[in-house]
């Protein structure tokens, strides 16, 4: 999931993980660093958080013999379950969404498979257009009772604050959330990304590319707040560094009145890639 974070005023974007071994939610809350009390819902440029449901049989906090040692030794915790394939993703694209939105995720698909077949010398994802069933959608945060298997998946439409809240989302905040199950071998079993009605078209590309990501095995860039040896923190005050750049990092910009000036990350970084090839390497 995504993060939308304010200009000005400047608002952060916080990570909480789940104490239990069974579900993890990283969900967004905005706190005021100089001590200010400004309403976000009041502000011009707000944040938005992209979210992680992640359900499986093992602790969220991989251990030590469980790093996947690839990349910067510093994001060796910033991956998830992998996801076979050996074959193509079999993705069904809820026919909810307008034709402009459907044209913005096809974009953000293709975006991912440009890289692939550059990179691996294959395609990750087929598309389809469907009328997504009410079964496509996860019932509460902690259920894995919906469609889907290890090679196929649903970008569903989610137009209920009421389903969106069950799920321990805020609609005002989260635009997206990818909700993955996995095996006692950390194999994804099914997964579903869900994006909120009303999400701005402008974004929209941005957020599917990092959702799609989650949906490939990987964790964010990095953790807004304390990090770890294996999970670096965010560099607030380097907006260069990859890590930053990346399209996986948990935060973008959102200008409700000049949508026009929120920001968008349309491209894979070089981060996304190489950490893209470990984990689908791995």
């Amino acid at each position: 999931m995504i993060n939308m974070r304010p200009m000005k005023p400047e608002f952060l974007v916080k990570l909480r993980r789940a104490s239990r071994c069974t579900s993890l939610l990283r969900a967004c809350r905005p706190f005021h660093r100089s001590g200010r009390r400004d309403a976000i819902e009041h502000s011009l440029v707000s944040l938005i958080c992209m979210a992680i449901i992640a359900l499986g049989v093992a602790c969220a906090k991989p251990e030590e013999d469980e790093l996947l040692k690839c990349g910067p030794t510093d994001q060796w915790s910033a991956y998830m379950a992998k996801v076979d394939t050996s074959s193509e993703l079999q993705i069904t694209i809820d026919n909810r969404f307008s034709h402009d939105e459907r044209e913005s995720i096809n974009d953000a698909l293709e975006v991912w498979n440009t890289y692939a077949q550059k990179s691996l010398g294959k395609s990750l994802f087929s598309v389809s257009t469907a009328d997504v069933s009410k079964l496509s959608l996860p019932k509460s945060k902690g259920s894995c009772d919906f469609d889907g298997n290890d090679n196929a998946f649903s970008i569903v439409k989610q137009q209920s604050d009421t389903e969106w809240k069950t799920l321990e989302l805020d609609p005002r905040y989260n635009p997206a959330a990818t909700i993955r199950c996995w095996d006692s071998g950390k194999h994804v079993t099914r997964q579903v990304v869900l994006i909120r009605g009303g999400t701005q078209l402008v974004q929209l590309k941005s957020i599917a590319i990092h959702e799609l990501g989650h949906a490939l095995g990987l964790d964010h860039s990095c953790v807004v707040g304390a990090g770890t040896a294996n999970f670096a923190s965010c560099p607030q005050s380097d907006s260069q560094h990859p890590y930053h750049q990346a399209v996986m990092y948990p935060s973008l910009n959102l200008d409700k009145t000049r949508p026009e000036l929120s920001e968008k990350r349309e491209t894979l970084g070089s981060n996304d890639k190489e950490r893209a090839t470990c984990r689908l390497n791995n």
